[in-house]
């Protein structure tokens, strides 16, 4: 009875795994194609400087990369773990900038907040995963 209900549980992580994946992924790719396509819908700033422009549309190039590898974790999630890993290192280095700058001054205590819920969130995803089994290629990296 124990091996069924991990298997559910484990079943259950993936399921909600999969679909955090996937709000994620389309979350970093809708916000890499505005920036790409229209910066200033962003910053108004973007429409009267052309270095804030190339910046921003490299940004949502960044964006649509980061989006095209949450996605690729849906479909290859037995083999997802060193990607997410490193989704999760950019959700933490997008924290702690927006950290920074708030200690700074320069910002307000709402953007470091919501800005670290996806850090927290795939944190949050490793850790049960990891306890739970969730993958397979745990077995198969020795």
């Amino acid at each position: 009875m124990l091996r069924e209900e991990g298997h559910y549980n484990r079943a259950t992580m993936a399921t909600v795994n999969k679909i955090l994946y996937g709000i994620f992924g389309v979350a970093a790719l809708l916000y890499g194609i505005v920036t790409l396509v229209a910066p200033a819908a962003l910053m108004s700033e973007a429409a009267r400087s052309f270095p804030l422009t190339h910046i921003m549309r490299e940004q949502g190039a960044a964006g649509v990369f980061i989006g095209l590898m949450f996605f690729w974790c849906i479909p290859n999630y037995e083999r997802r773990r060193g990607v997410h890993y490193l989704l999760m290192v950019f959700a933490f280095l997008l924290a702690a900038i927006h950290w920074f700058d708030f200690f700074a001054g320069h910002l307000r205590w709402l953007s470091p907040l919501y800005n670290s819920v996806p850090f927290a969130v795939l944190l949050l995803m490793a850790a049960l995963s990891r306890r739970l089994g969730g993958s397979s290629d745990s077995a198969s990296e020795g």
